[in-house]
């Protein structure tokens, strides 16, 4: 956000910066408290204008382009812009318990984060905004990111608590992901990583660093491109952000990052619900069930069983074929993608004449015959004459 703009006392954004209590890892704002604020009763319409990147970015930002359809918006927000998301962000995942389970702790312990999908009007009306000023400055300065032009629908953040685990190698084609080619928004804050791309497990990898306020969006041709986040960097979450988060969350405050994704996901609006953690392909909750009623053998076994039909699930939706080669598979089975990728917009390469041989080849073409001939002809009257 520029530095330029100052909330007052009545604006949502005095009241996100007001000193939080810190007397518990999770405040002591209650659930009921909370819920019982003034919501926005309004959904996102995609319809919305776009708002302006140059009142709420920071002027200093820097937009470039990694790869067809990728735009890197390095110092997307200044320092202010950073506490302002990080307050609303923490409003909702912290005082509204979006990140924590029934005993306050985060609900993803396994990889020491916490994580909430839903809504962007659900979580601030701010969100919203800030989502579509990072895609129109990616717009402006690179149209092919946003063929689509349409609002993001829902967000999904993810606060690591520890900087020991990042993310594997995916692309953003569930079920939560949309369905279209409108890009997917990624803003960092708190420690720098390494945000790492290619289009195909064996094509060469690119890789950007990302730090607080740097935001990252990859769309059209680049829509669903294989992505990964590797490198946590310990000592670079900022210093103007460590306070805010001291005594609220777990952890050192000083070694955390939160990733704020944006989505276009239309079709599951009101269905927020049903985003749920899974081990192995199957909710916890049921994994834990049935390793304790069969045995962790049969939990595992019956869990890959069920990440095998949601395989097959998403490759059918994909490629219109359970196939597990997908669109790679020349049989008759497989039938023709319906999944747009950066090969539907790669055009087909005008083949080119082979170009000339060398000289001295096109001499031994010419010349070589004849002297095959003329050696030939001696031997033949050297033999015969020898003969006589």
């Amino acid at each position: 956000m520029s530095s330029t703009n100052t909330a007052t006392p009545s604006s949502p954004s005095a009241v996100d910066a007001a000193p939080q209590p810190s007397s518990t890892p999770t405040g002591n704002i209650s659930r009921d408290a909370v819920d019982a604020m003034p919501q926005p009763s309004t959904q996102k319409d995609d319809a919305d204008e776009t708002c302006d990147p140059d009142a709420l970015l920071s002027p200093d930002r820097v937009a470039s382009s990694p790869l067809p359809g990728v735009v890197l918006l390095k110092n997307a927000l200044d320092e202010a812009g950073q506490r302002e998301a990080l307050a609303w962000a923490l409003r909702h995942g912290i005082d509204r318990k979006a990140w924590l389970d029934a005993d306050g702790a985060l609900n993803a312990p396994r990889q020491f984060r916490g994580r909430c999908y839903d809504a962007v009007e659900a979580v601030d009306p701010r969100a919203g905004a800030l989502s579509d000023a990072l895609q129109e400055a990616a717009r402006r300065a690179y149209k092919e990111v946003d063929p689509v032009g349409a609002s993001t629908t829902h967000l999904l953040m993810l606060f690591y608590a520890k900087l020991e685990r990042g993310l594997g190698w995916h692309r953003d084609n569930g079920r939560s992901d949309g369905r279209d080619l409108t890009p997917v928004v990624s803003l960092s804050l708190g420690a720098a990583c390494s945000f790492r791309m290619k289009h195909g497990p064996n094509d060469p990898e690119t890789t950007v660093v990302l730090e607080s306020g740097d935001a990252i969006l990859f769309g059209g041709p680049a829509r669903h491109i294989m992505h990964a986040v590797t490198d946590l960097q310990k000592g670079t979450c900022p210093a103007h952000l460590r306070d805010m988060v001291r005594g609220r969350v777990p952890g050192d405050p000083a070694e955390w990052r939160l990733n704020l994704t944006w989505r276009h996901a239309p079709e599951l609006r009101g269905l927020e619900g049903g985003d749920r953690f899974h081990i192995l392909g199957s909710p916890t909750a049921t994994f834990v069930a049935t390793a304790r009623e069969k045995g962790l053998a049969a939990a595992r076994a019956e869990a890959n069983a069920r990440k095998l039909a949601r395989k097959q699930k998403k490759a059918r939706r994909r490629f219109g074929t359970d196939c597990a080669l997908g669109a790679g598979c020349d049989r008759p089975c497989c039938a023709p993608r319906t999944t747009r990728t950066h090969l539907d917009f790669v055009k087909p390469a005008e083949e080119e004449p082979p170009p000339p041989p060398p000289a001295y080849l096109m001499v031994l073409y010419l010349v070589g015959p004849v002297a095959l001939g003329v050696g030939a002809a001696r031997v033949a009257r050297w033999v015969f004459e020898g003969g006589a």
